[in-house]
């Protein structure tokens, strides 16, 4: 073999091993997701984390709010397409709307009020009963901080998890007390 025709393996073979591939574990169209109510998480991903690693997992979405912003509840990043939101600046939560595509633990969107109410307990209520005295929305107690879901017609439309327990909730179109 001649020099020439080694010199072109070897570029060959750098050009092929500096070729670079996706991590297996990054979600790069949003396209398999899997909102854990157990973890608090969709698909692993926790809303406690930085808005850039959000985003470098779940890099779809349709619009960005940059922490501390005036606008837009703060913080957030939206993926209006896929239904769902990380909210990471007042409170890390997520939050799913009906018309997400992807797997919810136990399958709430397909459950009634009194069906998810046996199998996740009564609903809590907060202290001072400011938050928890809306007939159309439950909170449950979750080893992350909790779990609140809104209904409508007595189905849930929107369930979101809250890295802060009932005391210390607070979510983007709240109504103060």
């Amino acid at each position: 073999m001649n020099k020439s025709a080694v010199y072109l393996i070897i570029i060959f073979i750098g050009i092929i091993s500096s070729c670079k591939t996706k991590a297996p574990a990054m979600i790069e169209e949003c396209t398999y997701l899997d909102f854990d109510l157990k973890e608090g998480t969709m698909s692993g991903v926790k809303p406690n984390l930085p808005q850039g690693e959000i985003k470098e997992w779940f890099p779809c979405f349709t619009k960005f709010i940059p922490d501390g912003a005036d606008a837009e509840c703060g913080g957030a990043l939206l993926y209006d397409n896929h239904y769902f939101s990380f909210y990471t600046y007042f409170d890390d939560y997520i939050e799913v709307r009906t018309g997400f595509k992807g797997k919810i633990s136990d399958s709430l969107f397909l459950k009634t009020r009194e069906e998810i109410r046996l199998a996740y307990g009564t609903p809590l209520k907060d202290s001072l009963n400011n938050i928890t005295n809306n007939p159309d929305i439950d909170f449950y107690k979750a080893d992350y901080g909790c779990i609140r879901i809104h209904y409508k017609d007595n189905k849930p439309v929107i369930i979101a998890v809250h890295y802060s327990d009932i005391e210390n909730i607070w979510w983007c179109g709240q109504t103060q007390p």
